[in-house]
């Protein structure tokens, strides 16, 4: 028997196997997926691809500028500090150069409300409706020194003084009687004033216009009287014209009567 076993040979030893995970260049096979160092310079590479897409959208978009129907947009240079308008419509600006102010330039109604003394000093309660425009061209300078509400700054530096000069033109019969003469010339100072302050007017409503009881009752007795009066004055008139006529009618009748005589006396 240790003749027979001297003949084979002793088994191998086990060898450990040793195994890298993720598995490097040298263990991947060929054709087979990408190692991770490849992946994570595409992830890093996507990164600011993504991010710089992005950006220039959100540039691309904030360049265009949409002013809706009825507004102006003022728009200010930030390294300049100079201003202009854009009336509606799209409009392409350098994107973190400006800064945008939308402005309302459609009419709009102003109530002004007044107690002003007519010419022989009766007081009148007086409320008008003042339809208002600003000037386009005046936007900037309007919002570098008043801001965005300069219309309700504006209006009380003229409103008041233009109704009290109007009132104080009339005497309180006179504006009574004639309002509508008195709208006429309101709106037409209102917009010599306005101009000034670069306004435009586009009309001017009365809707209030009181007088106190006392003399509102005495001008209604007083204009009653003389509308009577006018009227009883055509009547008057014709009465008298139709007397002469009368008596012409029959100093005509009396005079062929006359004539006929004569005759038959010169007969005797």
């Amino acid at each position: 028997m240790v003749g027979s076993g001297a003949g084979k040979n002793p088994p191998l030893p086990l060898q450990p196997l040793y195994l890298s995970y993720p598995p490097n260049q040298d263990t991947m096979i060929s054709g087979g997926t990408p190692s991770g160092g490849e992946s994570s310079s595409f992830l890093r590479l996507l990164g600011p691809v993504t991010l710089g897409l992005g950006l220039g959208l959100i540039s691309w978009k904030s360049s265009f500028l949409a002013v809706k129907h009825g507004y102006h947009a003022v728009v200010v240079d930030c390294f300049t500090g100079v201003a202009h308008t854009l009336g509606e419509g799209t409009h392409f600006l350098l994107p973190g150069r400006y800064t945008q102010y939308m402005v309302d330039v459609r009419p709009r109604p102003y109530n002004i409300s007044a107690r002003p003394a007519t010419r022989d000093l009766q007081k009148v309660d007086i409320n008008l409706c003042l339809v208002l425009s600003p000037d386009r061209a005046k936007l900037p300078s309007f919002l570098k020194s008043l801001g965005l509400n300069f219309t309700e700054q504006i209006l009380p530096a003229f409103g008041n003084e233009v109704l009290h000069a109007v009132v104080n033109g009339y005497g309180a019969e006179e504006l009574f009687s004639s309002r509508a003469d008195f709208v006429v010339r309101l709106k037409e100072e209102f917009i010599k004033k306005a101009k000034v302050y670069s306004m435009a007017v586009v009309d001017v409503f009365v809707s209030e216009l009181d007088f106190t009881p006392e003399f509102t009752s005495a001008v209604e007795k007083k204009l009653l009287a003389q509308m009577e009066k006018d009227t009883a004055t055509p009547e008057a008139e014709t009465s008298g014209v139709l007397l002469p006529r009368s008596e012409n009618v029959a100093q005509a009748a009396i005079t062929p009567a006359g004539d006929e005589i004569q005759p038959a006396s010169l007969g005797h």
